[in-house]
Formats: C-alpha cells, structure tokens, sequence
C-alpha cells in the first residue's frame, strides 16, 4: 500500500536458502518456494521475483494459486537450464516473464578485461535475444490459439477440448465391436446389418 500511495511499483524477491549446517533437497526446495510465494501473494505486490520451483507440479501450484504476476529469476544455472525452467514458469505457472543474470553473463567472472567485452557484446546480448525472442514466439502461438477459437466460436464450432473429447470418445466406441443379434429365426433384415 505504501508503494501505491507514492505512485511506485512494489516488487519483492524472495530467495530461499538452507538454514547453517542444513541441506535442502529438491523437494523441500520447491514446498518453499511455493508456500513461501503464496504468503507474498497476500501481500499483493506489483511484481513477485521467484527462484524456479523446482518442478512442473511447483509450477502448477504457483499457476493455481497467485494472483499477481511473478517472474522467475535465473539464480545463476546453466543458460539451457534456465531456459527449461522459463518454458515451464510460463506455459504451466503463469508466470509474466524472466529475470536473468549470471546465467546470461556468469562465465565473464575471471576472464581479463578485453575477453570480458567480447563475451559481453556478444554471447551474453545472443543468449538474452535468444530468450526474448523464445518468449515472443510463444505469445504469438498463445495469441493465434485465441484467434483461431474466436474465430470457430464466432462461426458456431466447437472449442478444441470439446471437440477432443467428442473425437475420443468416438474412437472408443469404434474399438469396440458392433455385435449384431440375429433374431430367432435367424435372419437378418438390411437394417440389422
């Protein structure tokens, strides 16, 4: 509220870590991030900055249970990981976007002055148009899904789940064999057939 009553963005980033001479595995790793994320959520910032839940199922419960935006930080992995871990936020837990850092630039630590510009102006700008560009693709597919249902809503179809459904359930009823009852005497008329 404070934020908003001097006209500022209120952004928080959470990060978890494991309390001295503890270890945290993966699964506890993802339970804090979430719950820990749902609290924040009360809080009704502008921006929530979260680590990677760990998981798709992590993913899926920050999906079902924020109701503000949240991008998901790059903590420093591997470029490739991070770009699993933004494919999952995005398309299963709604999140708006990325925050990235070292995993854009963190291989420039202890290279000389000269190596660090180049690898700067080139491989750090390439992996973060790399990841703009992956972002905007997936907005455009999401977007022309929208328009193709608008579309078939406006013409009377019905919706792709629907129609999956209706489709499935027509598969199965063809796997199963078309038993023909032969009355009693035995012969069958053309509509039996």
């Amino acid at each position: 509220d404070d934020c908003r009553a001097q006209g500022i963005p209120s952004v928080i980033e959470n990060l978890i870590y494991a309390l001295p001479g503890q270890e945290l595995d993966d699964a506890k790793k993802e339970e804090l991030i979430t719950e820990s994320a749902i609290l924040l959520n009360a809080t009704k910032p502008d921006l929530l900055k979260l680590e990677f839940p760990v998981t798709e199922r992590g993913c899926k419960k920050l999906a079902d249970n924020l109701t503000v935006p949240w991008a998901v930080l790059s903590a420093g992995v591997a470029f490739d990981q991070f770009k699993k871990a933004i494919i999952l936020s995005t398309e299963v837990g709604g999140a708006s976007g990325f925050i990235a850092g070292r995993s854009i630039w963190k291989e420039a630590i202890g290279m000389n002055k000269e190596e660090q510009n180049k690898f700067l102006n080139s491989t750090a700008i390439s992996r973060l148009d790399e990841l703009n560009k992956m972002l905007n693709e997936m907005k455009q597919g999401e977007d022309a899904i929208k328009r193709m249902a608008q579309n078939d809503a406006a013409r009377g179809l019905v919706d792709a789940p629907t129609k999956r459904a209706a489709e499935q359930q027509f598969k199965e009823s063809r796997q199963q064999p078309n038993r023909v009852q032969a009355p009693q005497d035995g012969a069958l008329d053309d509509r039996a057939l």
